[in-house]
């Protein structure tokens, strides 16, 4: 660990009205002052935290699994910098979702790298929904609306062989401008 604290955004899979019960946004921004964390807030009220530490990805990733533990959940975390979600409102390949729906337009982030095979298998879904991948990001243009969508975060996690967590194009944006604050 170096001296020098970096920005984070962590978006914690899974989290809100149920999960609110054992932790609330309080609760966790608390618990990750305790547990060393820096310039800790929360946005929205759905798992996303921000914070600056010292600590490399894979430190903060076991420190926040800690600190859900704790409170008896086991949610997964997904770990990103501002450049990183800078990145992603970037390269977004359904810049016209961005402007009409913003709400329907999805991104996925995962911790690796989505695969090829992965990425074909998940296209073999017939539904109206487009879809494309960058590195750990897949971006889902959920054309008729997320609620009654069949490409549900569980056929996600099995056609792409492993976990992540979504947030909307207007709550990465909101995440992007409380980070630059």
């Amino acid at each position: 660990m170096n001296d020098q604290r970096s920005p984070w955004i962590a978006l914690i899979q899974g989290i809100g009205p149920t999960t609110h019960k054992k932790m609330s946004m309080q609760q966790l921004r608390e618990a990750s002052v305790q547990a060393g964390l820096d310039e800790v807030r929360t946005v929205l009220a759905t798992g996303n935290l921000l914070f600056s530490s010292a600590a490399d990805a894979a430190n903060l990733k076991d420190q926040l699994a800690g600190i859900l533990r704790s409170h008896d959940l086991a949610n997964p975390v997904f770990l990103r910098q501002p450049h990183e979600l800078e990145a992603v409102l970037e390269n977004n390949p359904f810049p016209d979702a961005a402007t009409e729906r913003p709400s329907h337009l999805l991104v996925q982030f995962l911790d690796d790298d989505v695969e090829a095979d992965n990425l074909a298998a998940l296209r073999a879904y017939e539904g109206p929904e487009r879809i494309a991948a960058s590195g750990r990001e897949l971006f889902l243009d959920y054309v008729d609306g997320v609620g009654d969508s069949k490409l549900t975060p569980a056929l996600l996690t099995r056609r792409l062989g492993q976990p992540g967590t979504a947030r909307n194009w207007n709550t990465i944006q909101k995440l992007l401008t409380a980070a630059r604050k």
